[in-house]
C-alpha cells in the first residue's frame, strides 16, 4: 500500500471515530407523560414548570404551586 492511500485510510477511520463520538454525545429523545414513573418524563417535567410558573403570586402568599410540588415529591417518595 503506497503512501496517498494509507493517509486516506487513516482520515477515513478518524472521521469514523469522530463522528461515532459526536453521535454518542445526542441527548435521548424526550419521553411522554405516559412513560413508565421510573423514567423522566420531560411531558411530565412540562406540567410542573407550568405549574410553576402559571400565575404571579405574591411573595410569602400561600401557594398552591408548594402544595403541588410537595404532593408530588411525596407521591414519588412513597412509590420509591
Amino acid at each position: 500500500m503506497d503512501i496517498p492511500a494509507r493517509k486516506f485510510i487513516t482520515i477515513l477511520l478518524l472521521a469514523a471515530a469522530v463522528l461515532a463520538a459526536a453521535f454518542r454525545t445526542l441527548p435521548p429523545p424526550p419521553l411522554p407523560a405516559e412513560a413508565a414513573q421510573a423514567l423522566f418524563s420531560a411531558g411530565r417535567a412540562f406540567r410542573t414548570i407550568q405549574a410553576i410558573t402559571g400565575s404571579a403570586r405574591l411573595v410569602g402568599s400561600p401557594a398552591e404551586v408548594t402544595r403541588e410540588l410537595l404532593d408530588s415529591l411525596l407521591n414519588w417518595l412513597i412509590e420509591t
